[in-house]
């Protein structure tokens, strides 16, 4: 599994072995807000608040 993991950028064992940047144009973050529903409240405001900041 070490081997594996040392060979695949997505893990964290790759990362500690590896001196090159990670580009940040290659960066994907997803978001699951299905739980949030169809009606506004406080709790879509902040996530909305908070994806827009991880955005910038």
């Amino acid at each position: 599994m070490d081997l594996q993991e040392r060979e695949d950028p997505s893990s964290s064992h790759y990362a500690a072995l590896t001196n090159t940047p990670i580009d940040p144009n290659n960066l994907t973050v997803t978001i699951d807000v299905t739980w949030l529903g169809p009606h506004e409240t406080g709790a879509q405001d902040m996530t909305s608040a908070g994806t827009a900041a991880l955005a910038e």
